[in-house]
This record gives C-alpha cells, sequence and structure tokens, in this order.
C-alpha cells in the first residue's frame, strides 16, 4: 500500500469515525429537545455550514421549525424562523419535497426572496429525514 493510499484510509476512517460519534449522540438524546439540538449541530463535526434548522410537517400539514443550530431555545416569533417557516411551507407544497435538493432564492415567492441574502447563504440544502 503507498503512502496516499494509507492517508486516505486513515482520514476515511477518521470520517467514519465521527459519524458513528454522531449517531451514537443522537441515540443517547433524553429529550425530543436534545435530539433536536443534536441533529441541527452536531454535524458540524463533519462539514461546515451557516446554519441548519429541522422542520417538521408533510405536504398536508403546515412546516415548523423545530430547531435551529446554535439556538438553545427556539423563539418562533423572530423574523428570521418566521421567514424559515414560511419558506418552509413552499417547499413541502412541491412534489420534490420528500427529495434532497438544493434551493434557491428564485424558487420562492417574491416577498420572501427580499429577506434571503439577510438570513441564508446564496443556496439552501433541503434534506428530508
Amino acid at each position: 500500500m503507498t503512502e496516499g493510499a494509507s492517508v486516505s484510509m486513515d482520514r476515511e476512517a477518521s470520517i467514519f469515525s465521527v459519524f458513528l460519534r454522531l449517531e451514537e449522540s443522537a441515540r443517547q438524546a433524553l429529550t425530543i429537545e436534545a435530539l433536536r439540538f443534536a441533529i441541527v449541530n452536531e454535524p458540524r463535526r463533519l462539514f461546515d455550514y451557516r446554519w441548519a434548522a429541522l422542520i417538521s410537517g408533510a405536504s398536508n400539514e403546515t412546516a415548523q421549525v423545530e430547531a435551529l443550530s446554535g439556538v438553545a431555545v427556539l423563539d418562533k416569533n423572530t423574523p428570521m424562523i418566521c421567514w424559515l417557516g414560511r419558506v418552509a411551507n413552499q417547499v413541502v407544497a412541491r412534489p420534490e419535497a420528500s427529495d434532497p435538493h438544493t434551493l434557491q432564492p428564485e424558487q420562492i415567492c417574491e416577498r420572501d426572496r427580499h429577506d434571503w441574502m439577510e438570513w441564508s447563504p446564496s443556496q439552501i440544502l433541503w434534506c428530508p429525514l
């Protein structure tokens, strides 16, 4: 085995180890709030992101923001959370809502596009659980 292959395998093993620790963290959550917190915060061990949100609701329900990374107690009345709820409701109404995909500003209504740059990166990864 070459040195480069060994380094690559070590890196992959390290990433997989972190992934297993994330799973363990989720399984050890004693409350639904702790699980929600783990879902939006723990993946930072694997990759960087501006923020993550956990949203509940199906196509026939109103989407609700349940957790936001970096926030211990979610205030559902803040402007960003209200905006995110409106955007989520637009997404869950679409046929592709059950599939992972990227969301771009032009895919939401004009009213909510205005706030996009203040609260969101250039695109959002929609990843249903």
